[in-house]
């Protein structure tokens, strides 16, 4: 997966400002016990653009998530909409300032880099915005 370039792919920038949207209005949870130690060693949180409200997760509890996604998720174009059997994927990022609910049910905060995944497009909106063949998924 790549950053989705800003600007080349409108469609799928505004598919991940939806997701950091509902996150800043909405308190998200810290959804799995291990984000505390992931920001710790370095690393940032993860959402899901289908399912922001299934909070914040750490990469691998974000990969667990996004691989119970429906085939139909996972393979609709973010640009067009239309359903294809291969799809290039692309991690929107920011940097934010959240409150969140804890794994424990106390609020909290969350401050750092985020990942938004579960973004894609099919390789010919990928091709006409300029992002190559080489970035199949």
């Amino acid at each position: 997966m790549i950053p989705v370039p800003t600007s080349t792919l409108p469609a799928i920038d505004a598919r991940r400002d939806r997701a950091l949207t509902y996150l800043h209005a909405s308190a998200p949870a810290i959804a799995c016990p291990h984000l505390g130690a992931t920001v710790a060693e370095g690393g940032r949180g993860v959402i899901c653009a289908e399912h922001p409200a299934a909070g914040i997760l750490c990469p691998a509890c974000a990969i667990a998530h996004t691989r119970r996604h429906p085939h139909e998720v996972e393979h609709t174009c973010d640009v067009c909409g239309t359903q294809a059997a291969t799809m290039r994927s692309f991690v929107g990022t920011a940097d934010v300032a959240l409150a969140t609910l804890t794994t424990a049910g106390r609020f909290g905060g969350y401050i750092g880099p985020l990942m938004v995944v579960a973004l894609g497009a099919c390789p010919p909106c990928a091709t006409a915005a300029g992002i190559g063949p080489e970035v199949d998924a």
